[in-house]
């Protein structure tokens, strides 16, 4: 993984550091032996992760396309990295027949 990501180091990236689901740019600065870091290029916040975070990797030629409701982003490469979500607080009824 390291090689593979090595490449795209001070670019910007797609990377679904804030939602599960949504992926924004963030600035790939380091890529070592078990983790790398990313930059959010509106808050300047640093954030690390251990490549068992790491679910995929998609690159493509000419880039990544995602496509949005109101915008469309295309990126170098985007990586999927594993979000832990906890619901609580939640309440409902179920019927089972």
């Amino acid at each position: 993984m390291n090689e593979l990501l090595q490449k795209y180091v001070g670019q910007d990236i797609g990377i679904n550091f804030k939602e599960v689901k949504k992926y924004d740019y963030a600035k790939l600065l380091t890529v070592e032996t078990d983790y790398f870091t990313v930059q959010d290029p509106e808050t300047n916040i640093r954030y690390s992760y251990s490549f068992r975070w790491l679910l995929n990797v998609v690159e493509g030629e000419g880039g990544i396309s995602t496509v949005g409701v109101f915008s469309s982003k295309n990126f170098p490469v985007c990586i999927e990295v594993f979000h832990l979500v906890v619901y609580s607080g939640a309440g409902g009824v179920g019927i089972s027949f």
